[in-house]
């Protein structure tokens, strides 16, 4: 999909050397401690990985630095329309940002998930995450949308 490369390439950028792969079982309180940082709640963050580690396990990527997580992503297809697939989560560390490994992560869900037979992908993002915004509309995401209230505000 995007130039970066696809699901366990590697990058250079900044003097990291980004590893994409599936989540595994070891992952898990690297990624619920990433997940917690946006939830505030420790339970909400461990019931939401697990289930995830389990629903959504073709879908489910981890950015690793130097045998750290970093960041993680997460797809799906959706129930109704199995050409239709959906980032559910996409994270990185704060000072992992900004050095293409979003972009390698978004590679391997939406490549993930095209191979899965979607035609379509889509995301929700809070329209004050410019970054996040600047990252999708790089990679190719178009704004098709915008529902008031959707994030709680």
């Amino acid at each position: 999909m995007g130039p970066a490369g696809s699901p366990g390439s590697m990058a250079e950028k900044g003097n990291c050397f980004p590893l994409i792969r599936p989540f595994g079982p070891a992952d898990f309180d690297a990624v619920s401690s990433l997940e917690e940082e946006g939830s505030g709640s420790p339970y909400r963050s461990r019931v939401f990985i697990r289930q995830a580690s389990v629903i959504f396990s073709p879908f489910f990527f981890v950015a690793e630095v130097q045998d750290v997580v970093t960041g993680y992503a997460i797809g799906s297809l959706t129930a109704a329309d199995a050409n239709e697939g959906w980032v559910i989560r996409l994270k990185v560390v704060e000072e992992h940002r900004s050095r293409g490994m979003g972009h390698l992560l978004l590679d391997a869900v939406v490549s993930a998930l095209t191979a899965a037979g979607a035609i379509k992908v889509l995301l929700s993002v809070a329209p004050g995450n410019i970054k996040a915004i600047r990252l999708y509309k790089k990679y190719g995401f178009s704004e098709t949308a915008f529902l008031a209230g959707y994030f709680g505000t």
